[in-house]
């Protein structure tokens, strides 16, 4: 769902912008990689400065939800937060067990999920927070994606890394180590 539901966003979003001009299969390349790169290791396909408000946005969700558990890429982690979805779905519709696939989801796995989410948004409005003090003038959006960009351990920018001030670089070096780690071992 994530990389084909990505991959035609960022088709729809980019096809008048970065993938205008190139041949049918080089934008849905592109699309893919789009698609790809918020959830792992930060190859750009584009510059980030250029991409539309609405191309930032889904890069910015997919680099929150990351990768799935067990590989190198960053994030909240795709099953931390199917579980958190699956729970509020029960919970709205009133149910007191999650389950996939006829299976029951642990209350400790759920407590988990939610505790890394929670850690995870602190974190990031803590070190946005931070960075709005020390990096005047700069858009929070900005600030936001960096931030998100650090934690999550992608490696992309909106060009906005180098201009960072000393405290502002060691803002994001710290979040980054902290990404690294994972926000709920870090706060353990």
């Amino acid at each position: 769902v994530l990389l084909s539901g990505g991959t035609f966003f960022y088709y729809l979003l980019e096809m008048d912008n970065t993938l205008a001009g190139l041949p049918f299969r080089g934008q849905l390349v592109n699309a893919f990689l789009g698609a790809v790169t918020p959830r792992t290791a930060g190859f750009c396909v584009a510059d980030m400065g250029t991409l539309t408000t609405g191309t930032l946005m889904l890069t910015l969700i997919l680099m929150i939800i990351g990768a799935a558990p067990m590989s190198t890429g960053g994030g909240l982690k795709v099953t931390t937060v199917c579980v958190a979805l699956l729970t509020a779905h029960n919970a709205a519709r009133g149910k007191e067990n999650v389950e996939i696939r006829k299976r029951e989801i642990s209350p400790e796995t759920i407590r988990r999920a939610f505790a890394t989410i929670v850690f995870y948004f602190c974190w990031l409005g803590l070190a946005v927070w931070v960075l709005s003090i020390t990096e005047k003038y700069v858009s929070v959006f900005t600030l936001t994606f960096e931030v998100v960009s650090a934690l999550s351990t992608v490696g992309l920018s909106l060009n906005f890394s180098p201009l960072l001030s000393i405290s502002g670089k060691l803002v994001i070096i710290f979040t980054m180590l902290v990404g690294r780690i994972g926000i709920l071992t870090f706060f353990i």
